[in-house]
């Protein structure tokens, strides 16, 4: 993807990883600056516009959640991210109760991972 409409403005591109059977039926809320923005599914790549600038962007699913990654957007900056569960789905009840920040995996990449 190239630069984002509107020369001023930057972007936030978020791919969430296809081969993954955790979470594999629920969507993510995607929580940018403390407000729900989108739903992300499994295999999906969503751009989000932002303006230039600080910002905090995090995924949950019911109240387990990622760690909140900072982005600081240049204008006409295109910043890639990348989702996944935080773990097999062996885990997943266990990850519930004791690991309910890192139930979701979420990082800055150079380009759309293939998932």
């Amino acid at each position: 993807m190239g630069t984002p409409a509107g020369s001023d403005g930057a972007a936030i591109v978020l791919t969430r990883k296809r081969r993954a059977w955790r979470d594999g039926a629920r969507g993510y809320q995607v929580m940018l600056d403390g407000e729900q923005v989108a739903m992300i599914k499994r295999g999906q790549t969503l751009e989000l516009p932002v303006a230039p600038g600080r910002h905090e962007i995090l995924l949950k699913v019911s109240w387990c959640h990622s760690p909140v990654v900072e982005v600081d957007a240049r204008p006409g900056e295109v910043i890639h991210m990348f989702c996944q569960p935080g773990g097999p789905a062996g885990t997943a009840l266990f990850d519930t109760v004791a690991n309910t920040r890192g139930y979701i995996s979420l990082t800055r990449s150079d380009a759309d991972t293939p998932g």
